[in-house]
């Protein structure tokens, strides 16, 4: 994990034990190893390298250090610094060499394609879904059962699969959150058992019936990999693992990225210029995952930096950190995220060559904000039931700026919505035009499709006793009120749907920043110059 130089060195045990340092008790030792190894700015993860390097880039090195002394050192640094960990779209020198395109973005195309067609094996064989599978999908995905009867109900009628395509598929990849992928992976096990299954999932991968978006992805034949294909989303996975995958499909360029609808050709484009990014937090387990136990054990403070969107919905990668305190209770984990960063839906795959400024596209709907961060702050606050120690674990979201303390406060309300009309579902006022509007696109554009449990997760956050924390401007208060004395005990349903179902039609939200740097983030430089030669 460190790179160590250790000079030879020709002198004995016993010489060694004869220099001045060893005339110290050992607990003073320890303090001097403390003090030489610190550095207040930390040690930071360098993924390319796979060293652990100082903020200012200088290497962890014991040049002049003697056998016995790097032994009783080993294993310090992990104790007494900080270590940071940030996304990266660094390639491996394997992949560099073999002339592979990048791992994050191989990944990425085949988790959207297999998620694609499980949706199409839902279609084909949604006759095998009963009553009392629906039940028990509710039971196990709460958060989402109302979007999931929406999509059942759109898939028997023919309409969810051609909704999906009337949107981009960057905005598709958003879509499908990651707890609605789950129930949707967790509905196809429990109908497996119709004698029927087989042959109905069968359909999602024959080009005699192309999917509604086009050929279907896979060849003919390959629903049982399909099916079996269950990666965690934090993990960074093998080469041979994705080869093997990519063996399924009909042709290389289906893996083409989203800017395949623009003017940009697949065969130019490839993946070389769109930067896709692994997690901090899903770098941070790889590593821990390759050290021994005995390294691992002397880690005490993790610092995740997610500064961008990354791949695998990276909402949810905490969890994957959980088995590792069973060893390391010590550790403590810090991750930075913000809306517009880890949060922020894939505006950057949109960008088109015919929009007229790249300001444009570095905007969205609010609502597809909303869908990523309620599936964030669901899943964060539920870490300890999947085996999270009290303590170990905060997350801060940063709402700083204006565009993200806005989005924050429209959640806000429409967390209050859910609390004073939790029967909101059987409310005829808005229901009839959500239902012709098919699961997935506005899964929780209407306050009946809301959460209930993300009410409370929100006042949890108002009290400080959540793991997640906001980092919010000096002059920003809190507005959620959802007590007995609050003012909006008093508004009707027809207040509630002025300020939140219109806002999740034409509301958006800006990057807060310029939208040059924004892009220099995710498209190299000769993609943004070709996509705005006349503006760049």
């Amino acid at each position: 994990m460190a790179s160590t130089s250790i000079a030879p060195d020709t002198t004995t045990f016993m010489d060694q034990r004869q220099y001045p340092l060893f005339s110290t008790p050992r607990e003073l030792r320890d303090h001097i190893y403390e003090y030489y190894t610190y550095d207040e700015e930390g040690l930071a993860y360098d993924y390319a390298s796979r060293t652990l390097k100082y903020a200012d880039s200088r290497e962890l090195e014991f040049a002049y250090t003697c056998k016995l002394v790097a032994d009783e050192m080993r294993g310090v640094h992990l104790r007494t610094n900080v270590i940071t960990f940030t996304p990266s779209c660094a390639q491996s020198k394997e992949e560099t060499e073999l002339g592979l395109r990048p791992r994050a973005a191989r990944f990425e195309h085949l988790l959207h394609s297999t998620r694609l067609t499980q949706m199409a094996m839902l279609h084909h064989a949604i006759e095998c879904v009963t009553e009392d599978d629906i039940e028990k999908v509710e039971q196990a995905y709460p958060s989402i059962s109302s979007a999931f009867w929406s999509s059942l109900g759109a898939i028997r009628n023919g309409y969810e699969l051609r909704n999906l395509d009337s949107h981009s598929r960057s905005m598709s990849r958003d879509l499908f959150i990651a707890s609605f992928c789950d129930a949707v992976q967790y509905t196809l096990d429990l109908v497996s058992a119709h004698p029927r299954f087989k042959e109905l999932v069968s359909k999602a991968c024959e080009l005699a019936e192309p999917h509604p978006w086009g050929r279907p992805p896979f060849k003919k034949g390959s629903h049982r990999q399909v099916l079996a294909w269950r990666p965690h989303l934090w993990q960074i996975p093998s080469l041979d693992e994705l080869s093997c995958m990519e063996d399924a499909y009909v042709d290389p360029y289906y893996t083409e990225t989203s800017l395949r609808r623009y003017l940009i050709s697949t065969r130019e484009l490839g993946d070389g210029g769109v930067r896709y990014y692994f997690s901090a937090t899903a770098i941070c387990i790889a590593t821990l995952d390759r050290l021994p136990s005995s390294v691992r054990k002397q880690l005490r403070s993790i610092v995740l930096q997610e500064d961008c969107r990354s791949v695998g919905n990276p909402e949810v990668h905490a969890e994957g950190l959980v088995p590792y305190y069973t060893e390391t209770p010590n550790m403590r984990i810090h991750m930075q995220t913000g809306l517009h960063t880890m949060l922020a839906p894939t505006f950057w795959t949109n960008a088109r060559a015919e929009s007229p400024s790249p300001d444009v596209v570095t905007c969205g709907n609010l609502h597809h904000y909303i869908r990523i961060l309620i599936d964030w702050l669901l899943r964060t606050f539920t870490l300890s039931s999947h085996g999270m120690p009290a303590g170990s674990f905060v997350a801060t979201l940063d709402i700083r700026s204006k565009e993200a303390a806005s989005t924050w406060e429209y959640l806000e309300r429409a967390a209050g919505a859910r609390v004073f009309f939790p029967q909101a579902d059987s409310d005829m006022v808005g229901m009839n035009r959500a239902d012709a509007i098919p699961g997935l696109s506005q899964m929780f554009g209407w306050i009946g499709r809301l959460p209930v449990g993300n009410s409370s997760v929100i006042v949890d956050i108002k009290n400080k006793t959540s793991v997640i924390q906001l980092d919010a401007a000096a002059d920003q208060q809190p507005q959620y009120d959802a007590g007995p004395a609050s003012p909006h005990s008093l508004w009707t349903i027809w207040d509630w749907l002025d300020i939140y179902r219109p806002a999740s039609f034409i509301r958006t939200v800006f990057y807060p920043a310029d939208s040059n740097a924004y892009f220099k983030t995710y498209l190299d430089d000769r993609i943004r110059r070709k996509l705005w030669s006349e503006v760049l």
